[in-house]
Formats: structure tokens, C-alpha cells, sequence
């Protein structure tokens, strides 16, 4: 018998890795082959639409984004250039002597509100001149976990010079979800050594076809879900972002911008308590903005602090904020003074440096006072306490509608919603949104005084928001008319029967609904919409 050699073992190893290699190969080959499609999706390619279509779009990598094209929110026309950002279009080569401004955040940063040359970032561009774009880079109800995602996947590709970080609301949010638990499939873009390999990896077709099969589509159907349920559900007593996760998120956006070589400046953004209430014991947004200006002075960047310039003004609060937390245009232009005075003192518009002095260390440890059963919500502005906005809802709705729903037994327990719409321009605007875990008592509030809407109701039979399979029933689908004072009661909606019916008290006169019948449809696909307060997320159009 022959014996073996030593060489065998190595001999058979490199046999394997030789195998290994062709089939691996063969599979990369098949993968580029017949995998293109899935490829490209994982790339998460700009954003399609056309005008008068869903403002949001699903999203795995951002859960949502905004579609391109001209919309409308309150009777006001916006722009989506086709990144899914507002504001006309910039291309990916920046041209020669030109800096980029780019500001992230959500809603108000965004301009919720205003029209398109009202927003600070569009004064700021017109105040700055020629030689510097300035982007708007916030889109409604970001936390920092997805404004992360968007700049490595879109955002970073525009060159900014600096980056204006604003991201503070839809992170301190108290709300029905947590984000670290929604956006797990994000994991490898929150790791820095995570990062590394992925991007070693990322020109691979296999991996690409495998990490997102398996990783990020995995959760997809729980972030649509919940992308639905934002601000409409029970509150869960924490933050959308915790107080030390936040920390480490704007670390990280401060990271992803120096690896590009753009500085950082902070905005420390206002609201209207800032100019109306004061806390003895300090308001639930107050840690996160002290965590904001710590992580500015760790990097020696300046840092605008917009409730001190807001209150110097001597302007009044109405004048000033459109709701609770979202500025007017007389706002922006405020905000655009301190912004464009902010860059002019450290000179940077002639080339200076923005971050000076930096004080370099590890992020600090946070704990979050009004995190826990044993730390109540501060106060509002009427000294009471308990769901954080619950009360400032009810004070700044303009119409409500209350009412039962019955569903049909075959639909027991599933989640119905409620959507009130103002037709406009030929634009419809959600005046106000309820979701219901099956049947009862509802009652939907609405941001804007109206003669008449169309009421919608879904019956969501998979439980991830309205869509394709679902049950829609326009009900008063020409309009229901409500009374001068946009309060009206004891409407009864059934389900099965596909119809609407206002009960009311003796000698009350009951206003005049649709003659046409409520028909059961197949619904259209549509996308949350969603903006943020200060310490509670709340529906907006």
C-alpha cells in the first residue's frame, strides 16, 4: 500500500480553495447574470414619480422617501428634484469654484409649510451668491438613524462642503416605535468596522443579492408597518432614539462628513414654547440639545442656536411658527440671517475654516430624565401632564369628527384607518388620520377648518398600512359637509354595509352628506405622511 506523503494535506487544501474559488466565481458569474434587477433595487436607485402622484414612497434602506415631482401639502405647490430632496436639481459634478451647503433634519428643516423660496436653505442660497449651492438635504419624520442611511446612500454622492446638522425632533420623539428596533436592517452602515467590510464587499453581485435578500428584506414588511402606524398608535413611554444612541448618531454623521472632507456646523432648532412656556424642571427636548452642542464642541464646530435668536427678535410666537414647532416664512428668513451671519464670522463663504479648536474625546455617557415610569413628561403649557402633545392636539385642531365604526365580522381585529381629505387644485390633502385595532370609538382630528371632506376608511387585512389587497370604501365620496363650527358627532360608519350615517340630538340640524352610495374599492397605492413635533410625533399632509 502506498504510503501517503506530506503534501497530501496541503495538496488537498489547495484543491478545495481551487473549487471553492469556481464555484464561487460560477456563482458571482450567475449572480451579475440573472440578478440585476435585485442588484439595482439593493442600490436603492433615485426615486420615480410624477406629478400629482403618492408623496412618499416605500423605501427598504429609508423606509420612506419623498417622490419626485411637484406636490402639494396645504394648497402650497413644493418641488422634488430627483434625488427625493426639495429644491431644484443639482447635479452629482459639482461645478469648479462652487462650495455645497447641505442641511439635514426633518420637517422643519425640510420647510413644511412654506413655499419652495421661502425655505432657509433657498434664502440662504440666494444670500450667499454664486459660488455656493446650498441643498436641502431633511425630509419629514427622519431620525438620525435614517438621515445616516441617506447621506450613504444618496446625499454624500451631491459633494457638500458642509454639512448644517439640524436633526432633533423625530429623535426625541415619544412614539409607538423605537428605531434601533425598526431599522436593524441597517446594521452594517452603523458599525464602523461593519462599514469597512460591506464596502469591501459591496462590488460583489453575489453579496449584494444575499445581503439584501436575506438581511434587509427580511424586515421590510415590519418598517412599512410601522411606517403606517407613526403617530397613531400607543405611545410606548421612549424615544424614537434613545438620548446615548442619538449621541453616537451625530458622531457618526460627523464621521461620514469629515471622510468627504466637509465640515459641520449645528442647528439647535426652536419651537414655540421656546417663546411661550418655561419648565422648572426643564423641557423633554433639552437633553438632546445639550447632547447637540457637546458633540459641537468636541469638534470645534459652531453651533446656531435659533431659540436665543427667535426670542431676541421681539416677534411674536404667531408670527413666528405655523403650529407647535414648524416656522413660518418669517421664521425661515430669521433662521437664514443667523445661518448666513454664523458662516460670515468665521469667514467661511471666502474659504475659512468652520471647526476651530476642536476639544477631541470619546462620546459622553446620557441618561434621559423623562425616560422611565418614574419620570413623568414635563408639563404643557396649562400645567398638565401625562401623553406628551396629547393636549396640544386637541388645542390647536380646528374641526374634529367623532364617531363609531363597525366592521364586518370577517374583519374582526384588524386594523381599520380613517382618513379625512380636503380636494384641492385636484390635489387631495389629508386633513386627518386615525387608526383604529379593529372596531369602536373613533375620533379624528382635523388641522384645517373645511366646508366639506372626503372621508376614506381602509380595512388593512394584512396589517402593514393601506395597499394593494386591502379594502377601501369612500364614504360621502363627493364630500360630507360639516357644521360652520367643523365639530361634528355621532357619526356611525358600518363597514359591511359600505356606508355612513350622522345621528343626532333632538331639534339639531344634521348637515347635508353625499347622495351617492359608499362602494367598497381596491385601493390605490399609497405612503405615510409623516412629520414630527417636539416630544411627540403627530400627522401632518
Amino acid at each position: 500500500m502506498p504510503t501517503k506523503t506530506r503534501t497530501s494535506v496541503p495538496r488537498r487544501l489547495l484543491f478545495s480553495l481551487v473549487m471553492l474559488a469556481i464555484v464561487l466565481g460560477t456563482a458571482e458569474g450567475l449572480a451579475r447574470l440573472l440578478g440585476g434587477e435585485v442588484v439595482e433595487q439593493a442600490a436603492s436607485p433615485l426615486p420615480v414619480g410624477e406629478d400629482g402622484d403618492t408623496n412618499l414612497l416605500g423605501n427598504p434602506f429609508l423606509l420612506y422617501e419623498m417622490a419626485p415631482g411637484e406636490r402639494y401639502e396645504q394648497d402650497i405647490s413644493i418641488a422634488i428634484n430627483s434625488f427625493g430632496l426639495r429644491g431644484p436639481e443639482w447635479g452629482t459634478d459639482k461645478p469648479a469654484g462652487v462650495r455645497r451647503v447641505m442641511a439635514l433634519g426633518d420637517s422643519s428643516v425640510y420647510g413644511f409649510g412654506v413655499e419652495d423660496d421661502e425655505v432657509f436653505t433657498a434664502r440662504m442660497d440666494q444670500a450667499l451668491g454664486d459660488s455656493v449651492q446650498v441643498i436641502n438635504s431633511a425630509v419629514p419624520g427622519y431620525s438620525t438613524y435614517q438621515t445616516i442611511n441617506l447621506l450613504q446612500i444618496r446625499s454624500l454622492s451631491l459633494q457638500p462642503d458642509l454639512i448644517l446638522i439640524g436633526c432633533i425632533w423625530s429623535d426625541n420623539n415619544f412614539d409607538s416605535f423605537v428605531d434601533r428596533e425598526l431599522l436593524a436592517a441597517y446594521s452594517s452602515f452603523r458599525n464602523r468596522h461593519a462599514r469597512t467590510l460591506h464596502g469591501l464587499l459591496s462590488s460583489s453581485a453575489l453579496y449584494t443579492i444575499l445581503d439584501y435578500k436575506l438581511r434587509v428584506l427580511r424586515t421590510f414588511p415590519e418598517e412599512r408597518r410601522v411606517g403606517w402606524m407613526v403617530g397613531r398608535g400607543e405611545k410606548i413611554g421612549e424615544r424614537r432614539v434613545s438620548i446615548q444612541e442619538y449621541a453616537h448618531n451625530l458622531e457618526t454623521i460627523v464621521e461620514l462628513a469629515h471622510a468627504v472632507a466637509a465640515e459641520v456646523a449645528f442647528m439647535v432648532l426652536p419651537n414655540r414654547e421656546d417663546l411661550t412656556t418655561t419648565y422648572e424642571s426643564g423641557a423633554a427636548w433639552d437633553p438632546y440639545r445639550q447632547v447637540m452642542r457637546d458633540t459641537a464642541t468636541r469638534h470645534g464646530a459652531p453651533v446656531m442656536e435659533l431659540p436665543e435668536h427667535f426670542i431676541a427678535s421681539d416677534i411674536d410666537a404667531e408670527q413666528l411658527f405655523l403650529d407647535e414647532m414648524h416656522p413660518t416664512a418669517l421664521g425661515h428668513r430669521l433662521w437664514a440671517e443667523l445661518a448666513v451671519a454664523t458662516l460670515a464670522e468665521r469667514e467661511w463663504p471666502s474659504g475659512g475654516d468652520l471647526e476651530r479648536d476642536p476639544r477631541p474625546g470619546p462620546v459622553g455617557s446620557y441618561e434621559d430624565p423623562f425616560v422611565g415610569q418614574d419620570h413623568a413628561p414635563p408639563p404643557d403649557a396649562d400645567g398638565q401632564t401625562g401623553d406628551p402633545g396629547e393636549h396640544d392636539r386637541q388645542a390647536t385642531a380646528s374641526g374634529r369628527i367623532t364617531g363609531v365604526v363597525t366592521v364586518p365580522d370577517a374583519y374582526q381585529g384588524k386594523p381599520v384607518q380613517l382618513d379625512a381629505l380636503l380636494q384641492s387644485s385636484g390635489q387631495p390633502t389629508i386633513l386627518g388620520t386615525q387608526r383604529l385595532s379593529g372596531g369602536g370609538s373613533f375620533e379624528l382630528l382635523l388641522n384645517e377648518l373645511a366646508d366639506r371632506v372626503v372621508l376614506i376608511a381602509y380595512i388593512d387585512t394584512n396589517g402593514d398600512g393601506p395597499g394593494p389587497g386591502d379594502i377601501r370604501i369612500d364614504l360621502f365620496p363627493e364630500g360630507l359637509e360639516l357644521p360652520t363650527d367643523g365639530l361634528l358627532e355621532g357619526l356611525e360608519i358600518d363597514l359591511a354595509a359600505g356606508s355612513a350615517t350622522e345621528t343626532f340630538a333632538e331639534g339639531e340640524q344634521a348637515p347635508t352628506p353625499a347622495d351617492a352610495p359608499a362602494q367598497p374599492q381596491q385601493p390605490r397605492e399609497g405612503g405615510p405622511i409623516v412629520t414630527d413635533q417636539p416630544s411627540v410625533q403627530k400627522e401632518s399632509p
